[in-house]
């Protein structure tokens, strides 16, 4: 269980990078003088949006999003759903088999921090953002943007305080941070 969560995270982010640099969801208006309008694909000028050719990718983009975000989400908020009602909806999510699967994430953490994996993946989706919308390519706006998210999470690991079990883990996870 411990090598698929940590295989899940490692295919986190190469599909999160992928899904933003195929760009699927970009698109460009094309006006002819005699007032045809044509939407295309952007990388592939040739291709309609959501032609037959694109509608495969758009598809599948917006599933691995949809997937990527509502993981974050559910490792971020996984503390929380274990606190809520019996309910059908919440049914598949507390059961014993995908329990297993979510705790193998939350090992390392203190009770009261297991917050922390939802975190690191919420600021991974913050700064792949940031690399695709930094059209220009500057290296220099890239390092402003990993060097203030790093700031912001040791900030917030300061005023929390312990968030690992083993104090090794938490001295490398600083490092980590302070080596952006």
């Amino acid at each position: 269980v411990a090598t698929l969560a940590t295989l899940i995270l490692i295919s986190y982010g190469k599909l999160f990078h992928v899904v933003l640099l195929a760009q699927p969801f970009s698109f460009a208006s094309l006006t002819y003088p005699d007032g045809y309008r044509e939407i295309l694909w952007l990388p592939d000028g040739t291709v309609g949006y959501l032609a037959r050719k694109h509608i495969v990718l758009f598809i599948i983009a917006l599933l691995i999003l949809v997937f990527c975000i509502a993981y974050s989400f559910l490792l971020l908020c996984w503390q929380l759903i274990l606190y809520l009602p019996s309910w059908k909806v919440f049914k598949c999510i507390k059961s014993p088999t995908f329990y297993v699967f979510m705790e193998a994430y939350h090992v390392p953490y203190t009770p009261k921090h297991r917050y922390w994996t939802g975190l690191l993946l919420l600021a991974r989706v913050i700064l792949y953002l940031v690399f695709v919308l930094n059209k220009s390519g500057d290296p220099g706006v890239n390092r402003i943007a990993i060097s203030v998210v790093s700031c912001n999470l040791m900030f917030l690991k300061a005023l929390i305080g312990r968030i690992y079990k083993n104090w090794i883990v938490q001295a490398i996870n600083v490092t980590c941070f302070l080596n952006p």
